[in-house]
């Protein structure tokens, strides 16, 4: 290696067993770990970074896989969108195998199969499920503030829906 003059004048008069190569990190460390790890060479400060890699348990790991391997089901050729509760079970989803971005279509692409979903953002799988859900919790909202009274009377700012 080319050092310069005076490094190598300096590293000759020390006893060639007390000189040792190492690499040395080029970035800070993410964790706490690689400071420990690093820190025996070189001096250095750890920050906290914005984003730490997480360890995820293998059946939280598991469980997110299946999730998205039911998006993928119910998008098929398309995109799709699944929403779960808390407890995992699935609340609503949606698809749109015909549904494409007005961005990305071109003349020369084919026309969408359905036109309920020629790529209007609010016929986006996404924006579905949202109404889906959101007319679930209005349904349930009216049954539970209408329980034992008779449905033909909505409750104070309930949208009267039928019963599903």
């Amino acid at each position: 290696r080319d050092l310069p003059a005076e490094v190598q004048t300096f590293l000759g008069t020390l006893p060639s067993s007390s000189i040792e190569v190492v690499e040395v990190p080029r970035y800070s460390p993410l964790t706490r770990k690689q400071l420990s790890d690093w820190s025996w060479y070189w001096p250095l400060n750890y920050r906290k970074p914005s984003f730490e890699p997480m360890d995820i348990p293998v059946s939280l790991e598991e469980e997110q896989t299946r999730r998205l391997r039911r998006a993928f089901e119910v998008g098929g050729s398309g995109c799709g969108c699944v929403v779960f509760d808390a407890n995992g079970k699935e609340v609503a989803n949606s698809a749109s195998s015909s549904y494409s971005s007005p961005a990305t279509t071109s003349s020369s692409s084919p026309k969408p199969q359905n036109p309920e979903n020629s790529g209007h953002p609010l016929k986006h799988p996404v924006m579905r499920v949202l109404d889906t859900i959101a007319a679930i919790h209005i349904i349930n909202n009216y049954s539970l503030a209408n329980e034992g009274e008779s449905q033909t009377k909505p409750a104070r700012g309930a949208i009267p829906l039928p019963r599903p």
